[in-house]
């Protein structure tokens, strides 16, 4: 389960910093090279993919009720 919580808390991390990538290229910290690389990173799809087999054990482990899961989701 560690190789999935790392992988989920990259992606929360990358998400993040992609949503507010102008707020980092405005302040130096950031170049628009990276940020090009980060949102290519961020590919929900593909990362959604990834974490698929993994996700009532996500959900289980952060004891998220089934009355809040909706969609896709739930029908693992």
């Amino acid at each position: 389960m560690r190789p999935v919580l790392k992988r989920l808390c990259d992606l929360y991390a990358l998400s993040t910093i992609e949503a507010h990538k102008g707020w980092h290229l405005e302040h130096g910290y950031l170049e628009g090279v990276k940020t090009k690389a980060i949102s290519r990173q961020v590919q929900v799809d593909a990362v959604c993919a990834e974490l698929r087999p993994d996700a009532r054990g996500l959900v289980d482990a952060f004891g998220i009720p089934d009355a809040l899961l909706a969609g896709t989701i739930g029908a693992v």
